[in-house]
Order: C-alpha cells, then structure tokens, then sequence
C-alpha cells in the first residue's frame, strides 16, 4: 500500500485530504507544520510527500529546501498543494527548490488523485528525473524567498484593504438589513396575532398538523364541534385523534397503526386519496351528541415536508333536512306511483269503454243506415221536398256519425298498440302518401319539396298516421289556391330537430291554436273543410308516445306550419 505524508496547519485540510487519498487506496501520516513533517519522514520515509506552503515553525519552502537536502528523503517526490500561493513565481520558485509538481487548490479530486498518481508513476518507471535544488546561492535563495514573502505579504495587505472595504459595505448593508428584518419580525409577530386571532374566532373548525405530525393548532369551532377542548389536543399525533374519534367498539391497535402510517406517509409526500376532498362522517361528542360533520385536510409544502390543515363544519341540520326530504320524496313517490296506477286503470277503463260503445254503437247506425237507404230506394218518389230533405240529412248524419266512430276507435288503437321501433326513411313515406293523394285528386295543381334522405327511428305505422293526416290536412286547406304548395323538411332548434309540414293554404288564427290537437275541436265550418276532429287529436298521441311534442304555427290565409319532434 502506498504511504503519503500530508502536511497542513489547518485541521480540517487534513482530514479532507487524508479521507481522500484513503479512498484511494492510500495510507496516510499527517503532520502540522514543516519541522514535524520532516521528523516523521526521517523516521518511516513515506512514498510521496504533499505539503501546503504556508505553515508556522517551518513553513513548506523550508521544508522542501531541508527535504532535498536529506540523502534519505531527495529521491520521494514532494509535491506542493496551495491555495495561499498562487502566482506564478510561487510555482518558479518552489520547482527552484526541487519540488516535482505544483498544485493550486481547489481540486476535482479525480483530477488531484490522478496527477498524484501521475507523479508516482513517472518516478517508478524513471519517466521523470529527480528534481535537484537549483546551484543559487544561499544568500541568492533567501533573496528570492524574501522577495516571495514580501510579495505575498502586500498581496496580503492588499486583500486585507479590500476587505477592509467590503466589511464596512457589508457592515452598513447589515445595520440596514437589520432594521429592515426588526420591521418584518414586528409585521410577522402582528400577523401572526391577526392570523391566531381571526382563526381562533372563525366559525368553521380549523387545526395545523406539524410536519413531525403533532397537532399545534386547534381553534374554539373545533372544540364545539368536536367536544375536544384544545389543551386535551395540541400537541397530541394527529393519528391518535383519528383514533379517539372513532367509535369505541371499532378501535383496535392495527386501526390506529394503520392511520399513523397513512397520515405519516401524507406527512412526508403531500399523497393521500382524501387529500383536498370533501369528506363525511358521523360522530358522537364525549357527551354523547351525535353530529355529523364535513371538511377537507389540504397539504402545505414546507422545507421539512409538509403540514396539513384542516377545515370542518357541522352539516347536522342539513343531514337531517336530507332525511326528511328523502322520507317525503319515498312518500311522494309512493302517492306518484299509487296515483299512476289508479290513473293508468281509469285510463285503461275509459279506453275500453270508449271502444265497447263505439263498437256497439256501430249495429244501431247501420240499422239506420240501411233503413234510411231502403226509404231512399223503395219510397223516396213518395215524399215531398220535405220529406226528401229530411231523409236526406239523416242518411248523412248516419255516415258522419259513423265515420267519428271509425275515428275513435283509430284513436283507441293507436293508444293502446304495441311499438315497434325501427329506422324509417319519413322522405320515401311522404313521398308515398303524397302521390297517393294526388291520384285520387289529379285535377289539383300541387308544388311539392321533400327533404331527401330524412332518417328517423320510429313505429312506421304509427308515424305514417301522423303524416297520413298532416299531408291530407293540408292538401284539403290548399284546395283553394290556384297553385298549392307543400312542403316537408327538417329544421334546427334549440332543443335538437324538428320535422315540419307547411302550407300555404287558409290558415288560422293562432288565438285558437291551442283546440288544434283535442279531439272533435275544428277551427273552420265543416261546410267548407270536411272531416271528423280527430286527426290532429291522433297525431299528437302518436307523437307523445315517440316522447316528441307537437306544435303550430299560421296567420289566417297565409298558411300554417305544423312541427313535430322525437325523443326530446
């Protein structure tokens, strides 16, 4: 193992370096000045020598002067290591004296240990020739060591003039510093008052856990709210009053280990899944007062990790007004389900009725159907104008009377079938119906504009009802136009899409718009328009049973719109 003398005034020098070269593999004898070192050497010379300059008794010029001197000693290299003497006539006068290498500090020290190693290489494989003390002089030698402490001496005066300068810049910065950290301690001790004032008055529950996880603060709300008064409680783990606060019967030795490690891992990396959330928890009082309470625990960065502040509030009342709300809507619900039921039976009833005397009242009209008929052909050259007349309105009022029975019973069926939901192109279906229509009325002049390709998930026999009537509405309320024009599209509203039907027939007075869809309500003389009132009545159940709504929209004479919409 290679031995290395290190040698410096400065304790701490010397521990450094020693801890150094040891990691290196190096055995180390440490010496505090010059004449120490030598005596060390001449006993167990060491393998290289490294020696800082400036020293008392013997300082490390000297110390190399007397090294090389020694027939013993003249063959290890010595190396100087300096932060003092850094000129370059420093270095020029040290190799003068015979030292092999010349180093400022400070050092990286894979860069130290590897000119260390560099100069012991060098000496065992010769590479390098041992350095001799020039032939000056003595008096010459002594004139340049002069010259190096004078020299280094006004570098000294120089440094220490300066610094003369900077320690009363620095004084002066200080004295102003000072008085700038009096008036911030006065405004942090004022704050802190303010801050312990406005937090021990607030009316929320609000305490500090320390980053070593003791409690240190505990305002006057969270004593109420908790029944805890603060001296049981400053001061105390924050794990041991989770602990406290939960139910006796539940506290075991693994729960309250399990929440050190929680709040202890919170403490250290800010981590938890409840932090920053809103949590909930029933707790009774040391008095036996069951409250419920909420907060959040929010963490603080600091240098030691972090603290954690918690804010609660008691939500008592309003968990007992949830209760109550919940028990009345259960009620509520109970009363809406109870009342559906009866309201879905007396529909159920009224829909059977409404078939059965429709049904029944078929038999009696077609007596007096087939009677009026059998007077018309057997004995209508019998009766006067009159009579004629008469027989006459009561044929039609039996066909009209029969045609609103076909009608009713259209609108129970459509009440009471079931769905069949699919895609339906409602472009082709309009289409179809239209040209329907127009072979059964080929004299009519008709402009007619369908959207194409309009898709809709739909009952298509139900929705063909629907545009069955729309389209045969308003081909009847254009007949009076010379050129009629119908039209079908799609349009955007706030709610989603709405399909409509438009005209430019008569019209109607929106004063009246809401007897549009109840049954039997006609807004203009079934003189001049034909048909039952009950159209638009079956358009809008259809309607409601694809969760759509219904609507229109017209001026008398210049023609209507009527919208329809699904699922909205």
């Amino acid at each position: 193992m290679k031995k290395a003398l290190i040698v410096d005034d400065i304790k701490e020098n010397l521990y450094l370096l020693g801890t150094l070269l040891k990691a290196y593999g190096y055995k180390t004898v440490a010496a505090n000045n010059g004449a120490e070192a030598l005596g060390l050497a001449l006993k167990d010379p060491p393998d290289i020598i490294i020696a800082d300059i400036l020293m008392p008794v013997m300082d490390g010029y000297t110390l190399c002067r007397e090294w090389k001197k020694e027939k013993i000693l003249k063959n290890i290299p010595f190396v100087f290591y300096t932060a003092t003497y850094t000129h370059p006539k420093d270095e020029e006068f040290a190799l003068s004296l015979g030292a092999e290498k010349f180093i400022i500090k400070p050092q990286e020290p894979e860069d130290f240990i590897a000119v260390i190693e560099k100069v012991l290489a060098e000496f065992r494989t010769d590479e390098i020739q041992i350095r001799e003390p020039s032939e000056s002089s003595e008096i010459t030698m002594l004139k340049e060591y002069n010259e190096t402490l004078i020299r280094k001496m006004e570098e000294r005066m120089l440094k220490s003039e300066d610094a003369e300068k900077k320690i009363r810049i620095y004084a002066a910065q200080l004295e102003t510093e000072i008085e700038q950290r009096k008036r911030v301690a006065q405004a942090l001790k004022e704050s802190e008052i303010l801050f312990r004032s406005v937090v021990e008055n607030a009316a929320e529950g609000f305490s500090i856990t320390d980053e070593t996880g003791k409690i240190i603060v505990w305002n006057n709300a969270m004593e109420g709210l908790t029944g805890i008064p603060a001296h049981e409680i400053i001061g105390k783990f924050a794990w041991d009053l989770q602990f406290i606060m939960v139910q006796e019967s539940q506290r075991t030795d693994e729960l309250k280990e399990n929440f050190r490690k929680i709040t202890s891992e919170f403490l250290v990396t800010g981590n938890s899944p409840f932090a920053g959330k809103l949590m909930e928890r029933q707790y009774e009082k040391p008095d036996g007062t069951e409250v419920y309470l909420n907060g959040r625990v929010i963490p603080i960065k600091t240098d030691k990790g972090f603290i954690l502040v918690s804010t609660v509030h008691d939500i008592t009342n309003r968990k007992k007004n949830e209760e109550k709300i919940k028990t009345m809507n259960e009620e509520l619900e109970l009363k809406v389900l109870q009342r559906t039921a009866q309201l879905e039976a007396t529909n159920n009833e009224l829909e059977s009725f409404s078939y059965s005397v429709s049904h029944d009242l078929r038999a009696p009209l077609r007596s007096i159907d087939g009677f009026s008929q059998a007077l018309t052909e057997d004995y209508f050259s019998l009766f006067d104008d009159r009579g004629k007349d008469y027989l006459n309105r009561i044929w039609s009022s039996s066909k009209k009377m029969t045609q609103l029975i076909d009608a009713m019973l259209n609108l129970a069926r459509v009440t009471r079938a079931p769905m069949n939901i699919s895609k339906v192109n409602l472009s082709a279906m309009a289409q179809s119906i239209l040209d329907e229509i127009g072979r059964n009325d080929p004299e009519r002049v008709v402009e007619i504009i369908i959207e194409p390709n309009l898709i809709q998930e739909a009952d298509a026999t139900l929705i063909k009802a629907v545009l069955q009537n729309y389209f045969e509405n308003a081909w009847k309320f254009t007949s009076h136009q010379p050129v009629a024009k119908i039209e079908f599209g799609l349009k955007v509203i706030q709610e989603g899409k709405a399909y409509f039907i438009r005209d430019n027939g008569v019209g109607f007075n929106m004063e009246y718009s809401g007897k549009l869809f109840a049954p039997f309500q006609r807004l203009h003389d079934v003189s001049e328009f034909a048909g039952t009132g009950i159209g638009l009545a079956t358009v809008q159940r259809i309607i409601h049973r694809h969760n759509g709504r219904v609507w229109a929209g017209s001026e008398v004479n210049q023609g209507a719109t009527f919208y329809f919409t699904f699922g909205l």
